[in-house]
């Protein structure tokens, strides 16, 4: 479910910290560092809340909400609309993310991603998932991250549909979420020591008013 960031921030942080070239805002590393933080934690949510449950779960019955499934629909969908705004702010940063001297034409994530093209749609169409009501199915709009496919320039966006009516099908999901969080908490991880090792604490705060 969340595979698509998991690629796009290992093209992103791999490449960049790779490099023996002076970052243009080491104020910007650290607010993406920080927001993709908060990209792992909501993530974890969503996967130990309320997707996982069976709906015979007692706290599920007798609900004023409807039906078991009702309840559980409604709260996870409060935790991917969490997820989703968290993500999106998350991917919008990644274009602040540049070498000193990069044109706007530079900034790697337009490598792989048209400028405008990407600009707009995770600002307006982005969607990590959500259930609609009386539907068991999560239905998501994000990013396409087939780099290999040339075309992924310009048709950015993938639409995913997951079947979520079985118990077996959500503990699936979550378990593959933890998966892709292990992934993120290590570039988080890397990301960390890079910050400590090449900049100080004056060079990561904002200094006057803000």
């Amino acid at each position: 479910m969340i595979q698509n960031i998991t690629k796009i921030s290992e093209r992103v942080f791999d490449y960049f910290l790779s490099q023996n070239k002076k970052i243009h805002s080491p104020k910007n590393l650290y607010l993406i560092y920080f927001n993709l933080n908060k990209v792992i934690e909501d993530s974890k949510l969503v996967a130990n809340h309320y997707l996982a449950l069976r709906f015979d779960e007692e706290f599920l019955q007798n609900s004023s909400f409807g039906t078991p499934q009702d309840k559980w629909r409604f709260f996870l969908n409060k935790d991917l609309e969490m997820l989703n705004n968290t993500s999106k702010k998350y991917l919008l940063m990644l274009t602040g993310l540049s070498f000193d001297n990069d044109t706007l034409q530079e900034i790697f994530i337009y490598d792989f991603y048209n400028c405008k093209g990407y600009y707009d749609f995770v600002k307006r169409r982005y969607d990590i998932g959500s259930i609609p009501p009386s539907s068991m199915c999560l239905l998501q709009n994000v990013l396409n991250t087939d780099f290999k496919n040339k075309s992924t320039y310009y048709y950015i966006e993938k639409r995913n549909k997951i079947d979520l009516r079985s118990y077996e099908n959500r503990v699936k999901l979550k378990e593959e979420i933890l998966e892709e969080v292990e992934k993120l908490e290590d570039l988080r991880d890397k990301t960390s020591k890079y910050l400590r090792k090449k900049f100080t604490i004056d060079d990561l705060l904002f200094k006057g008013k803000i």
